[in-house]
């Protein structure tokens, strides 16, 4: 019951947060699977309806726009490029759909992400009116993400790769990729994120990074551990001004031997060694073959009809038995093998935009402190995504989460675009007030 009761007092929170502060609800987006783990391990009901964490998400986002809504709506002047290209691409993956040899496989693929597309794609921007409000919604994430990472760190037992339920021994849940995903997030926003210096907050990060180490290495997920080792690093000059090259390769060296000692700590208490290089290489191989017989089978296709070539095998094609049998992981070349060259090239127009939106942002915010930090935390953690879909992932599963963060990126920077318009334009009014009331103009 004691187990129940924190996933209850954890929805109460989220939907009392997001009534405050909307964005708050951004936290129960990106935490949504970890959290829905932890009630399948609280309670056999909710094992059973797996559906109720997601509901309540939908519920908490639901409240955040009402309550956003009542800001009133800012009008703003930039085309949001990332979010029509993204359309565009899904919009042809489906379409694609008509085409591909395993339309069932396919519709079950979307009949399981739909949800999330709309939401990560359309939904999640209309959080966001004020130019503070990711602060708190990434703040919010932290403080969450935070929470989980102890509780599966303290009080889970681990089987391996999955953790076992509190009210069946020989129930386990698998949900590995998940762990890694939040404590990737969460450890971005540790770093990153410009809060006041107060000794709570360094507290919290301190025991953020710590949590999401431990559980990363108990999900037992390679990459994703690296990357949040060193993504973090790469963008701490963009979120904090590093007093000298001195002083920034003492953190480079100091997360290198966390990242080193953490590995041979954790490869030395468990059995089987999934951070051999055989290992590696194995699971590696894995995905080059798969993705292989998704090249050469549109290769061959586009040689009999050209059109295959540009139009690609279809989505989802990669589940044919006659191809590979499943996604294989690799969400760009998934891409050029299913959609060919058109969706390839929305992709490579989506990737620019994005450059782009990255850009526009660091010139906006500069200089202050608080929108570098929440604008350095959204671009480590699109890159931390991008790379890992080289290695996980398929474009309906795994597409909308990767760009979700730049799609929170170009709203914020139309936001802060949008008030930069409103105070020139509050500067011109002034000054023509002032230029009215001058000696010179009661002279004339």
């Amino acid at each position: 019951m004691v187990n129940l009761a924190i996933y209850a007092l954890m929805l109460v929170a989220l939907f009392v947060g997001t009534w405050f502060r909307p964005a708050i609800a951004l936290a129960t987006l990106v935490c949504v699977q970890v959290l829905d783990v932890w009630g399948q391990l609280a309670s056999p009901w909710l094992f059973k309806h797996t559906q109720f964490t997601n509901l309540f998400m939908v519920s908490c986002i639901g409240l955040g726009i009402y309550r956003a809504w009542l800001y009133g709506v800012r009008r703003h002047l930039m085309t949001p490029w990332v979010q029509i290209l993204l359309t565009g691409l899904l919009m042809y993956a489906a379409l694609s759909l008509w085409w591909t040899p395993a339309f069932k496989e396919g519709i079950v693929e979307w009949s399981k992400y739909w949800p999330y597309i709309i939401i990560n794609v359309w939904v999640a921007p209309l959080l966001l009116r004020r130019n503070t409000d990711l602060y708190y919604g990434l703040s919010a994430i932290l403080i969450l993400g935070t929470g989980l990472a102890i509780l599966f760190d303290v009080l889970v037992r681990w089987d391996a790769r999955t953790v076992v339920t509190f009210w069946d021994s020989s129930t386990t849940i698998w949900n590995a990729l998940a762990f890694a995903h939040m404590a990737g997030y969460v450890t971005m926003a540790a770093v990153l994120l410009n809060q006041d210096k107060s000794w709570r907050w360094s507290v919290i990060k301190y025991t953020a990074i710590a949590a999401c180490i431990v559980l990363v290495l108990k999900s037992e997920t390679r990459a994703q551990f690296f990357l949040m080792v060193i993504i973090p690093i790469v963008f701490l000059p963009l979120s904090k001004p590093v007093s000298s090259i001195k002083t920034y390769l003492s953190w480079i060296i100091l997360a290198a031997c966390v990242a080193t000692t953490s590995i041979y700590a954790y490869d030395a208490l468990v059995q089987e060694k999934r951070w051999s290089s055989q290992r590696v290489q194995s699971d590696w191989d894995i995905r080059v073959r798969m993705v292989s017989a998704l090249l050469h089978h549109w290769s061959r296709a586009s040689s009999q009809d050209p059109s295959a070539l540009m139009l690609g095998l279809g989505n989802s094609a990669s589940f044919s038995a006659n191809i590979a049998g499943f996604h294989p992981h690799m969400v760009t070349l998934e891409v050029l093998g299913e959609e060919g060259l058109i969706g390839v090239g929305l992709l490579a127009l989506l990737l620019w935009a994005s450059w782009r939106t990255m850009r526009a942002a660091y010139g906006l915010v500069k200089h202050d402190p608080m929108q570098r930090g929440i604008m350095a935390t959204l671009a480590a953690t699109f890159l931390f995504d991008f790379l890992l879909s080289f290695k996980s992932g398929s474009l309906v599963g795994f597409g909308t989460q990767m760009f979700l963060f730049i799609v929170l990126m170009e709203r914020q920077v139309a936001i802060l675009a949008a008030e930069k318009h409103e105070r020139a334009g509050d500067q011109q009014l002034q000054a023509a007030a002032h230029y009215s009331d001058s000696d010179l103009v009661k002279v004339v």
